[in-house]
């Protein structure tokens, strides 16, 4: 029965379209003995690297890294910061400084603004120093939580308002504070309105939640159908609370098959046709059947009945979230500004205090000019496999080609070499026998130390030569840097070249997109050259490459050098 089962298979998760590397950008609150705590592998327990993340998904001030194991490839889930019981991150709520505005239904101003602040950097620092705070221009005007914020807020505006003049009579919000509550204090006769996309947001979010217990729910379209009739019961009856409480208690009768609530109402066509009539958005377009799901849905609507008044004429805040966003954008350090390749490499040059500094000639460097290649340049054609796809994987397999001179290595793995990355390259270890195999025949290894050494005493061969590969800087040459640091070897290996050369990125400068359908470097090959060969082995991948630079890439190849 279970034969077709195969329980050890490996299973490629598709990448998820939202993934991006914003990670690498702006600033973030961390807590970093609870970084350094997640920091590990889930599935064989070694220690993450946090520069192979992969992508972030933000909670507010809190993240969640997705950053895949080196040693077995697994994804993990690393949280930046504590969570509380409710799963919200604590970073949320202790938030040093909020702002809040209310903005004119019809006329889109700005009328108020208010911000609470807990900190202030001159008390902060005379605080420390255990010093008596000067006089200053004090920025500090909250000592509660973050959450009190909020409320503390909108009660300042209003009142400041309606000393103005300027009496506020209805308010349109969230239902995520107290805010209402404490405005009611001040102000008995305020008129509180309900924000549209927040009652549809939380109305949905509910539905996903009765989802974990009925599968009913679970079809992709159920709950948006849902969603569409709630909204339609209070768009079409905004004029009248009586007709809006009617609208919302035929909801759940009309999804459970009873239409006898339905006969005034355009969006359900059962009275036009009660014989054939099927529901379009409804698993086989039959009604809700289970009685527990039907008893949940009807008290799940009765709360929204009993704040009809509030749903009546609903308005929108994305008004202030839009003017919460100009406001976020001015904070300095709220996301990386552009910076240019200049600034990173002129070193030493602008700093606080640098000319008071005796050595500071010394630490100054000079923007390097850009390399000017000669017809006397030698080029080295490289390529590697490894045990995984990730940059902290071991060598496999090193192989490069100069002119008539080729090296090739086959290299002792010290981890096991990921099913992936076998299935790829051909390439087998048995650590019990030290044996390697190549599509299932044994080839001579050497350990990593020794096919470094060898492959520098290669590139010695030609004076400073120039690296080429395909695709080698977003990976290649990145493994290639690991191994090398790794080994103190480095230093020798950039003075032994002159720069390396991407013909990944070359390829899209010399061939259009529609000649050739993608930059793979075996497309590349078969389309231009008209060869087929066995891709993913470093000694053919070389010689294939080699052929395609001589050929296609010397026109252009002065532009895309790389200095090491």
């Amino acid at each position: 029965m279970f034969a077709d089962i195969d329980i050890g298979a490996d299973v490629i998760v598709p990448s998820d379209p939202s993934h991006n590397d914003s990670w690498k950008e702006g600033r973030r609150v961390i807590e970093l003995f609870e970084l350094a705590q997640n920091l590990v592998c889930q599935l064989c327990n070694c220690p993450l690297n946090l520069i192979d993340t992969v992508s972030e998904r933000k909670y507010g001030l809190g993240s969640v890294l997705t950053i895949p194991c080196g040693s077995c490839t697994a994804c993990n889930s690393v949280e930046t910061g504590k969570r509380n019981s409710n799963g919200a991150f604590v970073v949320n709520s202790k938030a040093a400084i909020g702002h809040a505005s209310m903005i004119g239904l019809k006329t889109g101003k700005v009328m108020d603004y208010a911000y609470r602040s807990r900190s202030c950097r001159v008390c902060e620092v005379h605080e420390e120093r255990k010093e008596t705070v000067s006089a200053h221009d004090c920025c500090r005007n909250w000592k509660g939580t973050s959450k009190g914020m909020e409320p503390d807020m909108a009660v300042e505006m209003t009142h400041k308002l309606n000393d103005s003049g300027c009496q506020i009579k209805v308010l349109h919000a969230d239902n995520d504070s107290t805010t209402t509550s404490r405005l009611k204090v001040h102000f008995e006769d305020l008129e509180k309105k309900d924000d549209q996309n927040h009652v549809k947001k939380g109305f949905s979010k509910k539905l996903y939640e009765l989802s974990k217990k009925y599968k009913e729910l679970k079809h992709p379209d159920v709950i948006p159908y849902l969603v569409r009739c709630f909204m339609y019961a209070i768009k079409e009856n905004e004029g009248s609370t009586d007709d809006l409480r009617k609208g919302l208690n035929r909801l759940v009768p009309h999804v459970s098959g009873d239409h006898s609530l339905c006969t005034d109402i355009e969006w359900c066509t059962y009275k036009d046709d009660p014989v054939n009539f099927k529901y379009k958005s409804l698993p086989g377009g039959k009604c809700l059947s289970n009685d527990a799901l039907t008893s949940e849905l009807r008290e799940l609507v009765q709360q929204y009945n009993r704040r009809a008044e509030s749903l009546q004429n609903m308005g929108s805040t994305q008004a202030n979230e839009n003017f919460n966003q100009i406001v976020g954008s001015k904070c300095p350090k709220a996301r990386k500004k552009a910076q240019r390749s200049s600034s990173v490499k002129e070193g030493t040059t602008y700093q606080q205090e640098v000319e008071v500094n005796e050595n500071a000639c010394d630490i100054i460097q000079q923007i390097p000019s850009s390399l000017i290649l000669s017809n006397t340049d030698k080029y080295v054609v490289f390529d590697l496999e490894t045990t995984s796809l990730s940059r902290n994987s071991d060598i496999t397999q090193l192989a490069a080609a100069s002119g008539l001179n080729l090296f090739q290595r086959y290299i002792m793995p010290r981890c096991d070499i990921s099913n992936e990355a076998s299935k790829i390259t051909g390439i087998a270890f048995c650590h019990a026998t030290n044996k390697m195999y190549l599509n299932g025949r044994e080839v001579e290894t050497c350990t990593i130390q020794q096919g470094l050494l060898d492959f520098l005493d290669f590139l010695k061969l030609n004076e400073l030569p120039i690296l080429v590969g395909h695709n080698i800087t977003n990976f290649d040459m990145m493994v290639l840097e690991n191994r090398l640091k790794e080994f103190n070897m480095f230093s020798a290996f950039t003075a032994s070249v002159k720069g390396f050369i991407d013909t990944l990125k070359l390829s899209k400068r010399v061939f259009p997109k529609a000649d050739v359908d993608n930059y793979k470097q075996q497309t590349l090959v078969k389309k231009v050259l008209g060869i087929e060969y066995a891709a993913h082995n470093a000694k053919d991948d070389v010689l294939s490459l080699s052929e395609l630079l001589v050929k296609n890439y010397k026109a252009v190849v002065k532009k895309m050098i790389y200095i090491m």
